[in-house]
This record gives structure tokens, sequence and C-alpha cells, in this order.
């Protein structure tokens, strides 16, 4: 039996369908839902090649079929997200402690200073594996999905919010915004440029009302999925309609884009989103829980 784990700081297409696939077996098999940030991973990889020499996938292979995987995902900042999966035939091996092991490795050598282990709340062998490993609960979300015809019925914006889409002119009021969403100092969100997240298909638009910005919204897109992230409404304008305003235009734009599904997620502890969310048609399909870890 012929064993061979592969690091690579891009994924390839081909790398990319190995993994959709193993994926699917996983999901199908355990009826749960994956973070993967699959879609993302290889977006960057087409469009951001430079070399960092970092190690971001770890892709086990036993007989040349992939069996295993183990990724960290960033999106820019000092945070960092580490799930996986392992094919249900080739469990109880120790296959995902050797790539854990590995991978602990590049985070002790990038020092970030966030690292989240993903699981969702229904994989008991996944919290089972981050319970052994001292991860730390820290917060949960729920993934949301859009009942297209629920929303259809009944959803309108009412016509006085705008949307365009942003430019890196607007990287400095993105940041701004950021900071007061995630409620942190503006030195410790990184900036973002949304010319250079378009390459990558997520896309942000900023929320205007007779010209002046009072929110942002991002929306990425990848075959047939849209997801809804980041959506704000800045303080002085809550309260008077517009988050329901943007959050139908953000659906609406992911339907323009010919999206089959339109996604969230939301913190549990986020009651006024949730109820938001639930009001427009998005229906709660999973848990994700988060822990902290400490390498």
């Amino acid at each position: 039996m012929e064993k061979r784990i592969v690091k690579k700081e891009f994924i390839d297409s081909e790398e990319f369908s190995q993994l959709k696939a193993l994926e699917n077996i996983c999901c199908e098999a355990d009826k749960i839902v994956l973070k993967l940030e699959l879609e993302y991973k290889l977006s960057v990889a087409n469009n951001d090649t430079k070399s960092r020499e970092e190690s971001n996938d770890y892709l086990y292979y036993i007989d040349g079929q992939l069996v295993a995987y183990i990724g960290l995902c960033s999106f820019g900042g000092q945070e960092v997200e580490i799930s996986g999966m392992v094919h249900p035939d080739f469990r109880k091996q120790g296959l995902f402690t050797e790539l854990f092991d590995l991978l602990k490795e590049e985070i002790i050598r990038r020092k970030p200073v966030d690292v989240l282990l993903l699981s969702d709340r229904q994989s008991t062998s996944g919290t089972g594996f981050i319970l052994k490993n001292k991860g730390v609960y820290k917060f949960s979300e729920y993934e949301m999905t859009l009942d297209q015809s629920e929303y259809l019925e009944k959803n309108m914006h009412r016509g006085l919010l705008k949307l365009r889409k942003a430019s890196n002119k607007d990287a400095d009021e993105i940041r701004r915004q950021n900071a007061i969403y995630f409620g942190t100092d503006i030195e410790s969100v990184d900036m973002v440029l949304p010319e250079e997240e378009a390459k990558n298909n997520f896309y942000i638009y900023m929320a205007e009302v007779d010209g002046k910005i009072i929110g942002k919204t991002n929306i990425n897109y990848s075959d047939g999925v849209a997801g809804i992230y980041g959506l704000g409404i800045i303080p002085d304008y809550r309260g008077k309609g517009f988050g329901r305003d943007l959050l139908n235009m953000s659906v609406e734009k992911s339907l323009e884009m010919k999206a089959t599904e339109v996604m969230l997620q939301v913190e549990v502890e986020n009651k006024n989103a949730l109820n938001l969310y639930n009001s427009v048609g998005f229906k709660t399909t999973s848990t994700m829980d988060y822990y902290s870890f400490m390498a």
C-alpha cells in the first residue's frame, strides 16, 4: 500500500475536483456540512500565483486515491480557519492526526493571531477530534439557505437604497465599517481591495442613500451558489428598515448572477440578524461550531 502526503500552497483544478468528490462522499455519509472554502482556494490559485512559501492544503493519498484532507484558510487577516475530512472507509487509521501534526508545524511557523478549528455540530468525530486536541469552544454560526419561493412571494425593497460595486477607492471606508461590525479597533482590521477581491468572485457593494454611504454587502458567487457575507448598516442608520432593504437587494444581486442557491451565515447569538433572515425566507440548514486552538 503506497501512502503519499502532498502539501500545497495553491490547489489546482484536478485537486479541486478530487476534493469536491471526497467532500460529497463525506457529507452524504455523515449528513453534515463541511466549510472547506474550496471554490475560494481555487479562485485564489487562478488569480494570485505569487508564492509566499506557505502550505495551506494537505492531501493524503493511498494507492493514488485521495482519502484525507486538511486545509488552512485565511481571508487576508491574522485569523486562520482549519477544517478537513477523511473518507469513511479510511477512518480510525490515524490519517487525520498525521495531517494535523504537519499543519501545526505551519501554524507555529506563521504565528497567526487566532486559530479556529471548525466542525459541524452533527459531526461527533469532528468535535471529538477538536476536544481531544484541547480546542476551546468560541462561538457557533448557523448556515442558512434561502427558500426562494417564500422570498419571491413577500419581499421587495423600498427603492430608497442604492447599490454600487465598490472600487479600490472605497478600501478605507470598507475597513472602517468592518471595524464597526467586528467590534474591534481599526488598526487590527486588514485593508481589503475590492477590485482584487472581485478577481476571486468576491464582490463588494456599497449601500448609499442620497449619495451617502450607509453600509455594505459582500457576495461570493461560484457554480450556481451565492453567499452573502459582511452585510451591515452603520449605527446612525439602523432601525430604519435599511438592513432589510440591503438584504433584499443582496438577494436580488445574487439571483441576477443566476444563483440557484443563496446562503449566508450568522452567529447563533445575533438574534436581531437571525430574526431578519428568518423573516425574509432564510432557513437554518446546519450549525458550525468554532473552537480556538493553540499550537
